[in-house]
């Protein structure tokens, strides 16, 4: 499954440190890419993704 626009965009914000606002993720400064589909996916963003889609975009928008 191909996520919509929006979310290649919420991805690459978080993995920058810059969540939306009310995400409170002052708890985390360094993201896994199991435990940032899963907070995805808590917050409705997405139904499910996989680690290799969330490789993809963080790779596409030169987020390492």
């Amino acid at each position: 499954m191909t996520p919509r626009p929006g979310v290649r965009e919420y991805v690459r914000l978080i993995a920058l440190g810059r969540p939306p606002v009310g995400w409170r993720t002052t708890d985390v400064t360094t993201w896994s890419l199991a435990r940032l589909a899963g907070r995805l996916i808590d917050r409705l963003v997405v139904p499910r993704i996989s680690r290799g889609t969330l490789r993809r975009i963080l790779r596409e928008g030169k987020v390492s």
